[in-house]
């Protein structure tokens, strides 16, 4: 439970706050009790009073606000029927969240090709998904299976064990974070099963059970997955076509000092964008200077559009404790489930070891493989780049003609499109596209408080064909979405 805090200086601010609640909704039906519930509602949503911290007593609310301590009696039990706080006999009440529905999890999308299954006879046969960021294969896959073939039985027969991920690839590894800008060695290199595990054991290392984290709003699904799993006390920081509010940033560090903040530094998944050299500097030094853990999330990496091929978040300050996760699922095949961790070789270290309470290691004929394809890494990343471009141009052609009244930015790096709704809830809209074929994901689903529901995220990283029926399939529905 979070420590108790001095509530006079909060009570003459939440005076303030309910008188600036009561004039704003000066003339609206319902008791002044009712008011003050819905402030505290309010607080304990954006993260002004944390999950489990203790509120003020019912008299001191009572008596900051001038108010009857019958009205505050009936606003904490407004409070606890609707689920934002409870009572324990002897202790008092205790700010909470309200029971919802279970949030959209990465494996609702990846369970099945399609992403679920989709039923009635009026769905089409074939669905066009807008939601997962899944290239093909490259061409060289097949060539680089066969010839990894010796080398296999090779570390097969010598019975060998790499913990730490196959030497040869974590050179290869390090190599290219210094030619990127980010001076690297070997024994800094954690290699993985999948991004997805080397987030996942930064969170298990620093993140204490219901501790903070803070997030961009919206961020990676993945990463919403991971902090719900552990209980943590997820911070929002707004982000969108600018990148993230620095001024919120800064705020959410002072008043809750998290164990760990999780950033997209290089390309924002959802968004599309990308820190600037004055975002980049602010975020660690913020966090350098009370030792919080970045996780910065550099899957994209290889694949800018930008002719200046940036430098991961960790080469403003090396020795900081940033951990650099990056994959070969975009560049590659996510099939291979091989990702990678960079970190000071002390906490490179620290994680290598959890790693092997967990699997003992990554599949070392993917390892194998991953590292073969990774010599042909220049023109692989050269085709992907081009084949993003050729399908981005293809995709704001067809929105343009087929939804003129939805509005987005230009993306500058990744595969996605963030849209904004004219009017609409864009969860209700994705249910109707996916009743005509068409996955797409509303924009709340990138959130922790479920807002962003004016908005969706389309991958448009899809071959030609799939570009022309599915966005023509989400004209037909916001045609007949837009008519109710």
């Amino acid at each position: 439970m979070p420590p108790m805090r001095d509530w006079t200086c909060f009570l003459t601010t939440m005076n303030r706050t309910i008188i600036w609640h009561l004039l704003r909704t000066e003339g609206a039906p319902g008791p002044r009790y009712r008011s003050i519930a819905q402030c505290f509602e309010a607080l304990i949503s954006v993260g002004h009073i944390r999950v489990g911290e203790k509120l003020p007593g019912e008299r001191d609310i009572a008596d900051a606000l001038a108010v009857s301590r019958t009205t505050v009696v009936q606003a904490y039990k407004q409070l606890k029927a609707s689920g934002w706080a409870e009572s324990t006999t002897g202790r008092g009440t205790f700010a909470r969240r309200p029971l919802k529905k279970r949030a959209t999890r990465m494996m609702d999308w990846v369970e099945t090709p399609d992403g679920g299954p989709l039923t009635g006879s009026a769905v089409p046969s074939r669905v066009v998904d807008f939601v997962n960021p899944t290239p093909p294969a490259p061409i060289e896959l097949h060539d680089a299976v066969t010839s990894s073939a010796a080398e296999v039985v090779r570390l097969a027969d010598s019975a060998v064990h790499y913990l730490h991920g196959l030497p040869d690839l974590r050179q290869w590894i390090a190599e290219w974070y210094t030619a990127r800008g980010l001076p690297t060695r070997s024994n800094e290199i954690v290699v993985t099963s999948g991004a997805q595990q080397a987030l996942a054991l930064a969170c298990r290392l620093f993140m204490r059970p219901h501790g903070s984290v803070v997030l961009e709003s919206p961020t990676y699904l993945g990463a919403l997955d991971q902090m719900r799993s552990r209980s943590a006390h997820i911070i929002s920081i707004h982000s969108g076509a600018e990148g993230f509010d620095s001024d919120q940033l800064t705020e959410a560090m002072r008043s809750h000092r998290p164990d760990l903040i999780y950033t997209m530094s290089a390309c924002h998944s959802v968004t599309g964008t990308a820190m600037t050299d004055g975002q980049r500097q602010h975020v660690v030094d913020l966090t350098s200077a009370s030792s919080t853990v970045i996780v910065d999330d550099d899957v994209y990496a290889g694949l800018s559009r930008n002719s200046v091929q940036r430098a991961p978040l960790a080469a403003v300050n090396p020795d900081a404790p940033i951990i650099t996760i990056g994959g070969v699922g975009k560049l590659l095949w996510d099939g291979l489930r091989v990702g990678w961790l960079r970190a000071p070789a002390p906490l490179a270290e620290r994680l290598a070891r959890l790693k092997g309470v967990e699997d003992l290691g990554t599949s070392l004929i993917a390892q194998v493989v991953s590292l073969e394809l990774l010599h042909h890494h220049t023109e692989i990343a050269a085709r992907r780049r081009l084949e993003a471009a050729e399908r981005l141009h293809l995709t704001q052609s067809l929105l343009r003609a087929a939804v003129p009244e939805w509005r987005w930015y230009t993306p500058a790096e990744g595969w996605s499109l963030w849209i904004a709704l004219p009017h609409g809830s864009a969860t209700q809209f994705a249910v109707e596209s996916r009743r005509n074929g068409v996955l797409i994901a509303a924009g709340s689903t990138f959130t922790a408080d479920g807002s962003g529901d004016d908005h969706l995220r389309l991958v448009f990283y899809k071959s030609a064909a799939d570009l022309e029926v599915g966005v023509r399939r989400l004209g037909e529905t916001w045609m007949q979405f837009a008519a109710v």
